[in-house]
């Protein structure tokens, strides 16, 4: 069965291979297990730069930055890309098939069982 919110998620993973604590993660910062997988709503640079005070962003994104540079945190999916056509009649999504192949899809047509689990 499609899960038709899935793609309106970013999807991190602690590959640190120990518990970690990321400050960062909305909304006040997340502990995550070895190989963790955290779902996060919309994209993450979005929510990490609407923090309140403007030094706060820049530091949780550095943070993310630093985190990823590290192997600590790996970043599995994020929101799908989704375009309309220039008559506004067609509307497509983004995705890779189980071959690791560009395809385009109906939004939110993600079926978990003919395409790779972003987890």
């Amino acid at each position: 069965m499609a899960d038709k919110v899935a793609s309106l998620h970013t999807v991190v993973k602690n590959i640190s291979g120990t518990r970690r604590y990321f400050g960062f993660l909305p909304p006040h910062g997340r502990w995550l297990n070895a190989n963790e997988t955290r779902a996060i709503p919309g994209n993450i640079i979005n929510s990490l730069a609407t923090t309140d005070e403007a030094r706060g962003s820049e530091r949780n994104i550095k943070a993310l930055k630093s985190a990823i540079r590290n192997d600590l945190l790996q970043i599995r999916m994020t929101p799908a890309l989704i375009l309309q056509s220039g008559d506004h009649t067609l509307v497509k999504q983004l995705a890779l098939d189980n071959n690791g192949d560009l395809i385009l899809i109906d939004p939110g047509a993600i079926d978990s069982d003919s395409y790779s689990d972003p987890v």
